[in-house]
């Protein structure tokens, strides 16, 4: 070890290798300022929420008298979804080299913004963006954590106090520990039915953290067009009375873009929402969401055509065997569910999941079948791999993973407690795709949302019990 350092955000050792520069790090013996949120816990953040969950929100879609219909209707329903904090948990931590001279700097960085390391790296060494050049080298995992430069300035930090090239690499506890989080978040629907069990009246709301990643928090900032919460607002079901709003606090712990970003929340909901109703009326799920989708639905100025998403519903329940027996499994209970999602008005998806629940709740997801209009499909191989880590991403979001905070900390350090979903935990995945000569729509983030309603929907077909919280807990199934 060489050198000690403070830097922005905490310290840094200097060695000439990176085992060195490791051990330095766990024999340093530091007294931290611990702050105004010292004492911060997950339960009291879960406070915040609620309470912001408990306030009207800024509402983004009115369609129709939503109030008036709820206070028509014959049948009122309503549900509150919980998910929690995740870590990007990447494979490669957080690392970057810098070489500062006179009036330059070069970087090389696995960053998923390449400008922003110019910007934040330029106004850090009092030089013009122009001036820092970036090399972008294979990622590592990214999911939204490298949208996020704080490894790449603090390399340029550190080059620059020591005057010559460095890299940085963060430790894997430091990596989880000092992420730029996927926030907790709630939904709370409401729905009317009237004497048919016809669905007029849908009341979507979302609370959560403002995500720090991208900025010091506004209340009363709006983006334009106002498309929040990504998965309320866009709802694609036809029902005639509809709202969606959202509410937002500051955040005290690091928060940032997580693959999908608003997504899983908010269509976890709303597709286990819309399993409750279909319950409610006594109607098979798929044909229920087919009776939903006629006609078009907005995102930002742009209508999109339901029917492309009725396609795919009917293209992964067929491929899935929907409605047909499934294998015999003694000792477990077996069932299906399907959920869908259309990602930003242009890539229609639906997943069928085929789950097990042991006797000790234990879940296992056998099979996923995917079905997917995303236009023309440029690269099969790629978009297979995509579904693949989509649907795995996904199922630990759904089973497995959670970070909690104690003492202004986050608890969590490593892939043991922080787990994510096995290779022999990893169901076969089906993909079909709608033959298209429409331009490429994207791919990246769109299987994840409807991963988890699809298992909590057939977790509630194979025992009754119905989930409202991610990740799915073992003793809410017994």
């Amino acid at each position: 070890m060489q050198r000690v350092l403070t830097v922005g955000n905490g310290i840094a050792v200097v060695a000439d290798d990176s085992w060195s520069a490791l051990q330095g790090r766990d024999a340093l013996e530091i007294v931290w300022d611990e702050g105004s949120h010292a004492g911060l816990t997950t339960e009291a953040i879960w406070r915040q929420i609620d309470d912001a969950a408990s306030r009207p929100g800024h509402v983004s879609r009115r369609d129709g008298d939503v109030a008036g219909a709820l206070a028509g209707a014959a049948t009122r329903m309503s549900a509150t979804y919980r998910d929690s904090f995740q870590a990007h948990a990447s494979v490669e931590p957080q690392n970057a080299i810098a070489k500062v001279s006179p009036g330059r700097c070069e970087i090389w960085a696995p960053t998923q913004n390449p400008q922003r390391v110019q910007r934040e790296v330029g106004q850090l060494l009092g030089i013009p963006a122009a001036n820092v050049t970036v090399h972008v080298t294979l990622i590592g995992g990214g999911f939204g954590r490298r949208l996020g430069v704080d490894y790449a300035t603090e390399a340029a930090e550190v080059a620059r106090a020591v005057g010559r090239p460095v890299q940085i690499v963060w430790s894997r506890a430091d990596d989880f520990q000092h992420d730029r989080l996927h926030p907790a978040g709630r939904v709370d629907i409401e729905a009317g039915l009237d004497q048919s069990g016809k669905l007029i009246a849908w009341k979507h709301r979302f609370a959560s953290l403002h995500l720090s990643m991208f900025g010091p928090f506004d209340p009363n900032a709006v983006d334009s067009p106002d498309v929040d919460p990504w998965g309320g607002y866009d709802n694609p079901y036809a029902i005639p009375n509809l709202s969606a709003e959202w509410n937002t606090v500051e955040a005290p712990v690091h928060t940032g873009a997580w693959r999908s970003v608003e997504y899983p929340p908010n269509v976890f909901a709303r597709e286990c929402f819309l399993d409750e109703i279909a319950h409610r009326v006594g109607r098979d799920p798929l044909d229920l969401r087919r009776q939903l989708l006629s006609g078009s639905f907005p995102f930002a100025s742009r209508q999109v055509d339901r029917s492309q998403l009725a396609v795919v519903l009917e293209l992964a329940a067929s491929k899935a065997g929907w409605g047909t027996a499934l294998p015999d499994r003694p000792g477990r209970r077996s069932a299906r569910g399907i959920a869908c999602n259309v990602y930003h008005g242009r890539t229609h998806l639906a997943h069928v999941a085929e789950v097990s629940v042991g006797e000790q709740g234990d879940v296992r997801v056998h099979r996923i079948v995917t079905a997917a209009d995303c236009g023309q499909v440029v690269n099969a191989l790629g978009l297979e791999g995509q579904v693949e880590s989509g649907v795995a991403w996904g199922l630990s979001y759904a089973l497995k993973s959670e970070i909690t905070i104690r003492n202004g900390r986050v608890e969590q350090t490593s892939y043991k407690d922080f787990p994510v979903l096995s290779i022999q935990e990893m169901p076969s995945v089906e993909l079909f795709t709608v033959a298209s000569s429409k331009v490429p729509r994207g791919f990246g983030e769109q299987p994840v949302p409807p991963v988890a309603p699809a298992v909590a929907n057939a977790i509630f077909a194979a025992t009754g019990k119905r989930v409202r919280r991610v990740p799915i807990r073992p003793e809410d199934l017994i």
